[in-house]
């Protein structure tokens, strides 16, 4: 089903232009990483955002968002007389009962989606994506150190063990179980979600979306569950969803105001799904506005605060006065909105620029990381790689399954779509590469469907350093590729 019109300007909809552009200038300023805005107002879409290299078609990783979507499904189970609040584990999982801790048969639906499940420290550690026991089963024997419904604490293995009872009893992943009651009436079209090596969506974390979708969702809650006139989420659930029912001792402002059922009540009467590194469905009820957010920092507070503080006041009752030069300075905004391109860039020198092309051996242990996954980093036919300067500056791995080349510049990312990653679909990558002030090169390769960015080093006389893609604000130990001279047999 499409999206309403949009708004033909924020004063149609009541939202002061200049608000917007203080909110995009405090991001800025702040040094905030934001990646994707989509807002609404009173049903229709207002304004749209994103920060080159992300675009409005960015299969975006949404981290704990997820979890408000397990509640959704949750709700319909519940709705449909499949589960209730009160269902105990053991009644969904009854083979496990001779193995399961002790108090273990205590633990209700109710207690996962207010993560008071009464363990010590979070069990998601715990869930290993190598060889192991099932993850139900390894939850299900951890040991409680407190009565259930007790004691907050969050934790993703709760939510994946929502998505286990939300499987056990529609014999189908929730992902599967949304698709046609909730994504498609939605508008979501493509989605995906990890799974457990047992086949079951991980829940807590892990699902894929836009951040398009993430307002469209949001809308339904703001709706309480209606969507152009259809009913998609029962009312009843989400208005006990979305409000407090458990205290959470966060100091935090927007994490100290409770927890819901797999939401986040927050300040001036809003509720939120979140996910780390600012993933956002902020819904707004007195403002009847919607906000969808995607990024990649830590700094989750401070992104709520820029909300509170710069966009808030800018909601005003009913059509404002055109603002022409306002709106005119908010959609240059708009249009010009990228991320920084790394600290290294610098034009290349004439000798950079003359440079030959290198060739590198790929070390056997090469691996790179999806979510927690460790998969392969490149199919096995990967066996060396090559570094061509000119422009533009191209990265080609090569071997027996055949080559993939990257193409980067200086100035800007450049995106493509690769399937040079082992196990995983055609993904997209944001790349870039200049030169450094040692007289080398840096290629930085962003995965962005994934919330990770790796590097590959190259300076003159030595080995390179591939450094595996890692979670943005953090670092891997690099490999050490060894060059490969001319007289030595390529697999070309």
């Amino acid at each position: 089903m499409p999206d309403p019109a949009p708004w033909p300007a924020p004063e149609a909809a009541g939202l002061r232009s200049g608000a917007v552009l203080n909110f995009l200038r405090r991001v800025q300023v702040s040094g905030l990483e934001l990646h994707g805005l989509n807002l609404w107002r009173y049903g229709r879409p207002v304004l749209a955002g994103h920060w080159w290299p992300y675009h409005a078609g960015t299969l975006h990783q949404l981290n704990s968002v997820s979890k408000s979507f397990v509640s959704a499904a949750v709700g319909l189970c519940i709705e449909d007389g499949h589960l209730k609040l009160e269902t105990r584990l053991l009644e969904l999982f009854p083979e496990y009962a001779a193995v399961a801790a002790p108090g273990v048969e205590a633990l209700t639906l109710r207690h996962l989606l207010t993560m008071s499940s009464g363990h010590a420290a979070p069990v998601r550690s715990r869930l290993k994506f190598t060889p192991g026991p099932p993850w139900t089963e390894t939850y299900l024997r951890e040991p409680l150190a407190h009565p259930p419904g007790t004691h907050f604490l969050y934790d993703s293995a709760d939510t994946f063990m929502l998505s286990a009872a939300v499987q056990r009893v529609t014999g189908q992943r929730v992902l599967d179980d949304l698709r046609p009651r909730l994504l498609a009436p939605l508008g979501i079209g493509e989605a995906a979600w990890i799974t457990s090596p047992g086949g079951t969506d991980a829940g807590g974390w892990g699902l894929s979306l836009t951040t398009a979708d993430l307002a469209r969702f949001g809308e339904l809650l703001r709706c309480g569950g209606m969507w152009q006139g259809q009913r998609l989420l029962p009312a009843g659930w989400l208005a006990e969803a979305t409000r407090a029912q458990i205290q959470t001792g966060h100091s935090d402002p927007d994490w100290a105001c409770g927890y819901g059922y797999q939401f986040w009540p927050c300040r001036h009467g809003a509720f939120r799904a979140d996910g780390m590194y600012g993933q956002f469905v902020l819904v707004l009820p007195e403002q009847q506005a919607v906000l969808g957010i995607t990024a990649g920092t830590h700094r989750m507070q401070d992104i709520l605060n820029a909300v509170w503080d710069e966009l808030l006041p800018g909601f005003q009752e009913g059509v404002l006065a055109d603002d022409t030069q306002g709106v005119a300075a908010l959609h240059s905004a708009l249009s010009a909105l990228r991320l920084p391109v790394p600290s290294c860039a610098q034009s290349p020198s004439e000798e950079q620029a003359q440079m030959p092309s290198r060739t590198f051996a790929l070390p056997p242990t090469t691996r790179f990381f999806a979510d927690d996954q460790v998969v392969p980093a490149l199919t096995p036919g990967w066996t060396h790689f090559t570094v061509t300067w000119g422009e533009p500056i191209t990265l080609t791995f090569l071997g027996p399954a055949g080559r993939q080349s990257l193409h980067a510049h200086p100035k800007t990312w450049e995106v493509q779509r690769t399937d040079l990653f082992a196990d995983q679909r055609a993904v997209e990558v944001a790349a870039h590469a200049a030169p450094r002030p040692d007289g080398g090169f840096q290629f930085t390769l962003r995965l962005l469907p994934t919330l990770r960015e790796g590097r590959v080093v190259v300076r003159p006389g030595e080995a390179a350093e591939l450094y595996p893609p890692a979670p943005l604000e953090q670092a891997s130990a690099p490999l050490i590729a060894p060059e490969i001279f001319p007289d030595k047999e390529l697999h070309d």
